[in-house]
């Protein structure tokens, strides 16, 4: 007789009905399972916060396992007014009740308040601090946010106590996140001797690198760093060099994702930025594991040569690798113009023969045009494609983009599913017809992005 197991769900599901139960009088809970059991029955609530707060009301044993959960992570939010929020005062009252809560504090996520109505930030030079008490407090914070995604935020408007407080915190973190901040020092590497993961997206460093006085002994242990745009200097240049100069996540890398364009630019790329960029990722090829380059996502960037960004002969740990772009090679002349696979070329003669990898994405951003098909660069690719890659790898994936016209009123861009649009059938099918093998295989997707100037 076959017997089912529950699914993941369906076991949350009961625990947290259970759970109820337990809270209500209804069950009882069993006073002779060890302690690590009940802690296990705990932690698969983990993202249930209502069920948590109830485990807290159950027992003392159980509102200590909710307790570490429910205060693992927690969110301060500052915002133009200068009247402390209610969240602050709460968190306040509790750990003045509760000392030994602060210690379950392991992640602190900072951003401002998302403005109501008319935006209350072009009113005030500076945003409210965050109470000083606060930082003091928690002590075992690793893992620190600044920012949030959906709106920009300065780090220079908030108080000099809030900034301090932050700086003195940034030398025990492990983790440290921005996003969408400008304004934000490099000094802040001074701090973050630790550090073992950095990720930065939407951020804008404030100082001159050549000029700042940024001292040597900086974060030296990073191994997964995720650089999405950040610029310095009023975003003139890349982060890639100031990196590079100062060692930070050099040779000790084993996961990278890197925007090498820190956001679409027309022209050529900076050759100083575009060979930082390179030695990032090379110095750590011996010890990367994961790798994901962006190198544009819809402007064609015109790089300075034809040399791939890194040698995948050289990258024996290296698992999963991706790459996207709709790249151009200056080589002399008008040659800086045409856009087609021969940049993916590059790589892919990289491969060891033979050499597997749990998984390869490719992303090229082009639109192939009956008129301008180069027809032998196109089977190159295909035939390296086939020959080194489709053989050897778990999960092998080329995704072209397809671009979806939209109205001027409409704030919405995103990705949709393929079965909501059939505007760019014809583009599939030139793709599909210059490319037959990979189609035949089934490694071709497309994917739809808006865009208001149109199909591109």
């Amino acid at each position: 007789m076959e017997t089912s197991t529950p699914s993941q769900d369906e076991y949350r599901a009961r625990t947290k009905r259970n759970v109820e139960n337990i809270n209500c009088g209804t069950t009882r809970v069993p006073p002779n399972l060890p302690a690590e059991l009940h802690k296990l029955i705990v932690d698969e609530l983990k993202s249930e916060k209502k069920a948590l707060k109830q485990c807290a009301l159950t027992c003392r044993l159980y509102r200590h396992f909710s307790q570490k959960l429910l205060f693992k992570k927690v969110v301060f939010k500052f915002s133009g007014s200068p009247n402390p929020t209610s969240h602050d005062a709460e968190f306040l009252d509790i750990i003045r009740a509760s000392p030994h809560i602060v210690n379950y504090v392991q992640q602190l996520h900072l951003h401002e308040n998302e403005p109501r109505g008319p935006h209350p930030i072009a009113k005030s030079s500076r945003a409210r601090s965050i109470p000083p008490e606060i930082f003091q407090t928690l002590t075992n914070v690793v893992d620190l946010i600044l920012g949030w995604k959906r709106r920009l935020h300065g780090f220079s408007r908030m108080h000099s106590p809030t900034r301090l407080a932050i700086m003195d915190k940034c030398e025990h973190l492990l983790n440290l996140t921005v996003r969408n901040m400008y304004a934000v020092p490099l000094k802040i590497f001074d701090h973050l001797h630790r550090l073992e993961k950095l990720t930065l997206d939407g951020v804008h460093f404030s100082d001159n690198p050549d000029a700042a006085q940024v001292a040597q002994a900086t974060p030296c242990r990073i191994k997964h760093m995720n650089l999405g745009a950040a610029g310095v200097h009023k975003g003139t240049v890349t982060l890639f060099p100031f990196f590079v100069s100062k060692g930070i996540g050099m040779g000790t890398l084993e996961t990278l994702t890197i925007d090498i364009t820190q956001g679409d630019r027309s022209g050529a790329f900076p050759i100083t930025d575009f060979q930082a960029a390179k030695s990032l990722i090379r110095s750590s090829a011996g010890s990367l594991k994961v790798l994901k380059v962006i190198i544009s996502t819809s402007m064609p960037l015109t790089l300075p040569d034809a040399e791939p960004l890194f040698d995948l002969s050289e990258m024996p740990l290296l698992e999963e690798w991706s790459l996207e772009g709709k790249v151009c090679y200056n080589n002399g002349p008008g040659t800086g113009r045409a856009v087609g696979l021969g940049w993916l070329s590059r790589h892919l003669e990289t491969i060891p023969s033979g050499r597997k990898f749990k998984s390869i994405t490719l992303r090229p951003n082009i639109i192939i045009e009956d008129d301008k098909v180069d027809f032998e660069s196109l089977k190159y690719f295909e035939s390296l494609a086939v020959e080194k890659v489709s053989s050897h790898t778990e999960s092998f994936l080329i995704h072209f983009p397809t671009y979806e016209d939209v109205d001027e009123s409409d704030d919405e861009w995103g990705e949709v599913s393929e079965d909501e649009s059939d505007g760019n059938s014809i583009i599939q099918e030139q793709i599909q017809k210059y490319l037959p093998i990979l189609h035949g295989l089934n490694v071709l997707q497309f994917r739809q992005r808006w865009s208001r100037e149109g199909l591109i």
